[in-house]
């Protein structure tokens, strides 16, 4: 099959959707697909371009073989003013499909990365050039997952980004969701098409226990008596990171306690701030790492903090996914699609997002856990990343393409 992948967030970059994009893409192309990438100039989450790549309006670059197409975008950076967003969603929405039909030329299927909700016109426009079929794939719904997060109230906007989504859901072949409640919820609210199960994954390979380390824990500043908690990705609004840092505070007694945050995000200069004014000595700040040293230390970790502003249903965190294959408890914001899974499995601990108390009873509950209960505790964690481990997906969402480019009935999801 000849397929192509339309996102503005891919590597260099980091994060949930340029991760599980890639390492899409490069299943599909070993398994003998030609695939092609139709993305952003790389510049999340700073809102800058990076510098191989300014001053440029198209580039066509290989990547593990992959032929990626970069088109121009307006700048902005992750979790900036919703507006800003607005216009760098447009940009690329434009550049993407005006740039890039001739060079696609005949295509199979088209995979749709949303949001950007924008996106849905770009991918409507090369569905009529490249005669592919599309699917959007949601890792979440906008306006929805928004207004539950607070960052927008009905209005003008909401009901416009909902017609936005009508008009995709309907024209596309396949819409795609990363867990079984939302595409139930999808299936309710909107008139669309066919809908399917992908969900988010990980590398078990790449992302194990066998790489904790203690080289690692003493470049964090942890000892070997040190329980070592860690939030790694992007620090903006979404994430809800008072809550972590409140935590910290509440327990600053239990000196053998060490917080640490690794990333970049608008919100991380404030929380910078803020832990200069608490005076935590617990918590550490570090410069966002490459991705090739994420899985040493997600490894290296004691507890990995998986957190939301608030309860945020049909929304599946991707960092849960990398601390359950690196056999780190995570420690994850109840109200998400991860929490029942936690409860079900014995696999991690929850706490009330927005509540620092609810954080700092959950990680004192750890502690209190005798050796044999935490090796259990890891043990669940590591049984159940299988379930989702990424070749096993990417096969369900190559079989998928398969049937619906065929004409055939899709697979059934197995979630």
């Amino acid at each position: 099959m000849r397929v192509a992948i339309l996102t503005p967030y891919y590597p260099p970059e980091m994060g949930a959707p340029p991760a599980r994009l890639s390492e899409l893409a490069l299943r599909l192309q070993m398994s003998g697909h030609n695939v092609t990438v139709v993305t952003a100039f790389p510049n999340r989450p700073l809102g800058r371009i990076m510098e191989a790549y300014r001053g440029l309006w198209r580039m066509i670059e290989t990547m593990d073989d992959i032929c990626i197409i970069r088109t121009w975008i307006k700048p902005s950076a992750a979790s900036a003013f919703f507006v800003n967003r607005l216009f760098t969603d447009l940009s690329f929405m434009f550049s993407s499909a005006l740039m890039t039909a001739r060079l696609l030329g005949r295509q199979d299927a088209l995979i749709v990365q949303n949001p950007p909700v924008f996106s849905v016109f770009s991918a409507r426009y090369l569905k009529l050039r490249t005669k592919a079929k599309v699917i959007i794939w949601c890792g979440d719904v906008w306006p929805d997952v928004l207004i539950q997060s607070g960052q927008l109230t009905n209005g003008l906007l909401v009901l416009l980004m909902r017609w936005v989504q009508i008009y995709g859901f309907k024209y596309c072949d396949l819409v795609a969701l990363t867990n079984p409640t939302i595409a139930d919820e999808i299936k309710r609210k909107y008139q669309c098409s066919p809908v399917t199960v992908w969900s988010n994954g990980v590398d078990t390979n790449m992302f194990t226990p066998k790489k904790r380390s203690w080289a690692v824990r003493e470049s964090l500043g942890a000892s070997e008596d040190n329980l070592l908690i860690g939030y790694l990705g992007l620090h903006g609004r979404f994430q809800g990171l008072d809550a972590i840092l409140d935590a910290a505070s509440l327990l600053r007694e239990r000196k053998y306690l060490r917080f640490i945050f690794i990333g970049e995000g608008v919100e991380k200069k404030r929380l910078k701030e803020k832990a200069k004014q608490l005076r935590l000595d617990n918590v550490v700040f570090f410069d966002q790492r490459p991705k090739n040293e994420m899985p040493d230390i997600v490894a290296s970790l004691d507890i990995s903090v998986v957190s939301l502003l608030t309860r945020m249903p049909g929304t599946m965190p991707s960092k849960f996914f990398e601390a359950l294959a690196s056999g780190t408890v995570p420690l994850t914001a109840d109200g998400c699609e991860a929490a029942p899974l936690v409860a079900k499995y014995g696999a991690g601990l929850l706490y009330e997002p927005n509540d620092a108390q609810s954080a700092a009873n959950a990680i004192i509950s750890f502690m209190e856990m005798s050796q044999v209960e935490r090796e259990d505790m890891r043990n669940n964690v590591r049984d159940l990343a299988m379930r989702f481990e990424r070749n096993k997906l990417s096969l369900f969402v190559e079989n998928s393409l398969k049937a619906l480019v065929d004409g055939t009935k899709l697979p059934d999801a197995d979630w």
